[in-house]
Order: C-alpha cells, then sequence, then structure tokens
C-alpha cells in the first residue's frame, strides 16, 4: 500500500502502527515524527496547499485526510483524481479509539490499531474528567 499524509499527528500514528516510507510516500512539511525514520518521506507540500501533482506522482492507494486541517477542494481533487481517502474528522478524546480502528482497518494494521485504541479507551476510563470535559477545536 502507498500512502500520502496530509496530517502530521496521523503521519506518526501510521508509522506507530509499522509502517515504513516504502509505504509512506508523501507527507507534508509539518509532518516532522518521528525523527529520523519521517525524512526518507517526500513532501508534497503543506496541509491547506499540497501540492497535487506531487500527489499524483506518488501514486498513492491513500490520502489521509482530516476534515478540519484540510480543505475540501483537495479532497474533492483526490475523487475527481480516482484517489481513494480517509478522512479523519475527531472532536472529542473519546472519538480517538474508533478513528484508530478505522485508519488501522484502511491502511492494513487493524492489530496495531487495536491495541493503540485499547489503551487509550484505558486512559479515558480511568481518567473520566478528560473523557467528559474536553473537547477538540
Amino acid at each position: 500500500m502507498r500512502i500520502v499524509s496530509l496530517v502530521p499527528s496521523l503521519t506518526l500514528t501510521l508509522f506507530d502502527f509499522g509502517l515504513t516510507d516504502h509505504e509512506i510516500v508523501g507527507r507534508t512539511p509539518w509532518c516532522i515524527h518521528p525523527a529520523g525514520a519521517v525524512e526518507a518521506v517526500p513532501v508534497v507540500g503543506g496541509t491547506k496547499t499540497p501540492t497535487l501533482s506531487k500527489i499524483l506522482a506518488a501514486k498513492p492507494d491513500l490520502v489521509v485526510m482530516d476534515r478540519d486541517e484540510n480543505p475540501k477542494a483537495v479532497y474533492d481533487w483526490c475523487n475527481e483524481q480516482g484517489l481513494a481517502t480517509f478522512v479523519c474528522h475527531v472532536q472529542h478524546p473519546s472519538e480517538v479509539p474508533a478513528m484508530l480502528r478505522d485508519l488501522g482497518e484502511a491502511v492494513g494494521k487493524l492489530t496495531a490499531a487495536e491495541t493503540y485504541a485499547t489503551a487509550i479507551e484505558s486512559l479515558l476510563k480511568s481518567n473520566p474528567s478528560v473523557a467528559q470535559e474536553r473537547r477538540f477545536r
């Protein structure tokens, strides 16, 4: 699988799932983690203004995006080009485990995703104030 990630936090997550620069073939300049590994992944432009020709040249099977971070026009362009997308839209900490599972399924790393999702569920369960009071913006 070939993945372009336009979301810095999810680029790190993809590496955490066990993917490498052989599968992650495009990123933004703000995708700086994990240091020592991500530098091998070519930059395809910023989160708001990716270079569409660089995305196409990477020949991705999947473009990872965030609804709030990336413009809808980029999503629409991906669809017009026939590129599959994974669009994240987490609004609350309690939504993170499901998003991780969905991402893991999309990239063929469901077992790794389940490990992270379960750990976050445990954290939220042991810290109910985090799960109940905080919302992402």
